[in-house]
Parts: C-alpha cells; structure tokens; sequence
C-alpha cells in the first residue's frame, strides 16, 4: 500500500512540473506562421536550436526567413510557469525584427524610441515611444507615429506611447486608455484633436502653468466643459445627494478619481485649512498633525516602479494602504483624513444630483 501511494505522488508531482505541455515541431510553427503572421513566402529552418532562460526553463528557437521583405526572424517555442503547472506556446519577433530592418525607409519629424518589451528583443510585442515638452511636439509625435502605423498597418504587436516630458511634469509610466495622471498617452487609436483635450485637461487638474498659458479661453472652456471633466463637490452632511458648493478651478483626474497634489492645495485652501507653501510643495498643519505633500515626493522600488508619498510628522505615508502608485487621496480619503465631506462628479453625471447652491 506505502509502494502505491508513494508511486501515485510521484505520477502526480509529474504531471505538476510537466504541466499543460504541447511538443511542437516545423508544422506547429508553420501553421502559427499563417495564422499570426500571415506570410506565405518563406523558409524556415529544419532544426530549431535550444535556448535556456532566466528562469531555467529550455526554450526551443527556429530560425526563419521572410523571402519577399529579406530579413531574418524568429518563432520560439516559449515554456513558463503557468497558473499551476508549466506550460508552453509560440511567439515570435516577426513585427519587431521588421520594425528594425525598415524604419530607415520611414520618414518621421520626430525622435522615435524602440523599447523591446521582454526578455527575447521584440516577443510579442514592441513599443515606439516619443516624448514631447508642449502641444506642438505633441503633435509632431502623433504625426510621426501616425506614420509609422499607418506603414506597419494596424497591429496588436505595436504600441505606441507618447510621454510628456516638461521639466516639473509628473513623471512615471503607468499605462492609462488615454493621458493619465502621469502624463502618458497610450494607442494612436483617438484623432488628435481628442488626444490634445487629454493632454490639456492634464495640465488643467494639475495646475502645470505651461500648459494652462498656452490655451486660449475657448479652449481652457472647451475642456472643462466636456462630459469626461471631473469637478469636486462639496454635499451636505445629512443629504449626500444634495451639492452646496461646487469648486470652480479644482479638478480631478478623469480616469483614476484621485486629487493631484496641487488641486488639494486648492481644496484646503478654498476651505481655510492652515496651509502654508505653494501648489507643488507644502504643509498643512491638521489635529496637531503636520502634514507634508509635494510633486517630487516619489520613490522607486526593486522593479524601478515609481511610488508616491506624502508625510505626516515627519514618516513617509502611501496615498493607499493597498496601491503605492496611487498619486493623490479619492474622496473617501479626503473625508476620512481631514473631514472634507466632497464628491467627485464628471459633467456627465451631474444631473443624478441635487444642486443646492
């Protein structure tokens, strides 16, 4: 009976390290070469070669030639731990070995950065990124990224990020649909006009100046005028529904529902909290407790992942006990914290409240 059971945990413990795994061979890869890719006219390698990675799995790499367009690429036959179990499937560089061989026949007004996206250059997918300081070399990168797309034609491999870099911008790289409150734009998927209101409403909710002196007035109103424009709200305490003041220059970021550090400068400010410094860097004395919050308070972690801080009697505090890229307080928070009883309201939704001011 021990002999038996011992034989079925050792069966079992081998299905667990072999897990979910398919053996592949030259048919595999030619058949995910027509369905991935696409190309007809090409050769591939009889034998693949063999290639251990960080983790200490073996991979299996064939090499192939794209006949018409002349370059090389590769399929590889990627094992990794699954959910449960290992497991395997099939990749390939195809769009990135093509992005590399052909961007000197592409013609762009604007500084392109390749970022390979995974331990083997380009598998799966690759990402064009361009930087920009104001809306006018917005619109160049858009351009110019709006080039290479339409060249490479409409392709889940490609992302493309365009990142405001302006001295005093917020910095960071976490992906959003749009421009996000860290000043990043992902896809090429809006037209230029909608991707430009992002990049203002930016500026607008977090009080940049060189953002906001570049809009004209139609613009500046264009914006905050928008369904996607979020506005702070203060209710009254018995009747959550029912608004008693609106906040006519605080504004909040539109996708994460989370105040900038500037805006709350405003927010203590309008409400004659004792606030002493400037938008970007200042001290807010609460409940004898000091309060400090600044732009820059930003630390980087093991994975050079950007986490955001402010500090109270002098110890270093997340924004949220459970998300450490959280950049400001959500509502919740703010009541929670400092008794600011307020709602965060896009235009759209407006109309759901009682309007008592």
């Amino acid at each position: 009976m021990k002999k038996y059971l011992k034989r079925l945990f050792i069966i079992g413990l081998i299905i667990l390290i072999s897990g979910c795994v398919e053996k592949h061979d030259n048919d595999d890869v030619k058949l995910f070469i027509a369905t991935n890719i696409g190309i007809t006219d090409y050769s591939i390698s009889n034998n693949y070669t063999e290639h251990v990675d960080e983790d200490g799995y073996k991979d299996k790499l064939w090499k192939v030639h794209d006949n018409k367009n002349d370059f090389d690429f590769y399929v590889i036959d990627d094992y990794h731990w699954g959910y449960e179990s290992v497991s395997n499937s099939l990749k390939s560089n195809y769009y990135d070995a093509f992005y590399l061989k052909e961007r000197k026949n592409i013609k762009t007004d604007y500084k392109i950065t390749y970022i390979n996206n995974s331990e083997y250059d380009g598998y799966d997918n690759i990402t064009l990124k361009c930087e920009f300081n104001d809306r006018y070399e917005l619109e160049k990168c858009y351009k110019s990224l709006s080039t290479i797309s339409n060249y490479f034609g409409n392709r889940s491999d490609i992302s493309y990020m365009i990142k405001y870099t302006s001295t005093g911008a917020i910095p960071g790289d976490i992906k959003d649909n749009s421009i996000d409150e860290f000043g990043v734009l992902y896809g090429l998927e809006s037209e230029f006009d909608h991707l430009l209101n992002k990049y203002l409403y930016f500026g607008i909710s977090n009080n940049i100046d060189s953002i906001i002196s570049d809009m004209t007035k139609e613009e500046y109103k264009s914006v905050i005028d928008s369904n996607e424009a979020v506005r702070v709200y203060k209710y009254d305490d018995d009747k959550p529904k029912n608004l008693t003041k609106k906040y006519d220059d605080i504004y909040v970021n539109m996708y994460t529902n989370q105040i900038s550090v500037s805006s709350l400068y405003k927010l203590f400010k309008a409400e004659n909290y004792n606030v002493v410094g400037d938008l970007h860097n200042y001290k807010l004395y609460y409940n004898d407790i000091t309060y400090e919050f600044a732009d820059d308070f930003i630390e980087y972690n093991d994975n050079n992942e950007p986490e955001y801080y402010y500090i109270e009697n002098g110890y270093k505090k997340k924004f949220s006990e459970y998300y450490s890229w959280n950049r400001g307080f959500n509502q919740f928070a703010l009541e929670k914290i400092f008794n600011l009883k307020v709602h965060f309201i896009d235009n759209e939704h407006i109309g759901n409240y009682n309007i008592q001011y």
